[in-house]
């Protein structure tokens, strides 16, 4: 498997979005994952999504990088460690 690195970790406050993470899997740079940490949850990441309005004025997400599952762990499993360096939150995740 390619090395995996994060390029950019920035730190946000908005609602539940705590960090904008972009990474780099071998050549390939891939940019806004994404932090979410809901009070009384375990911080988890979410991959980069595209949003839009339905016909009905209704907000809907849609996943725009999907990972096979041992390499989305793998990633997950990365940013949450530097997410919990860099704030002292448990994540709970097994580094």
């Amino acid at each position: 498997m390619a090395d995996i690195e994060i390029l950019s970790f920035k730190r946000v406050s908005s609602g539940n979005l705590r960090a904008f993470i972009d990474i780099q899997i071998g050549k390939t740079i891939f940019r806004d994952f994404r932090v979410v940490h809901v009070e009384g949850q375990r911080p988890w990441v979410s991959s980069p999504q595209v949003a839009w309005k339905d016909g009905n004025g209704e907000l809907k997400y849609k996943t725009i990088i999907t990972f096979p599952k041992e390499l989305k762990e793998l990633v997950d499993s990365m940013i949450l460690a530097r997410y919990q360096r860099d704030t002292g939150v448990e994540t709970n995740e097994p580094f």
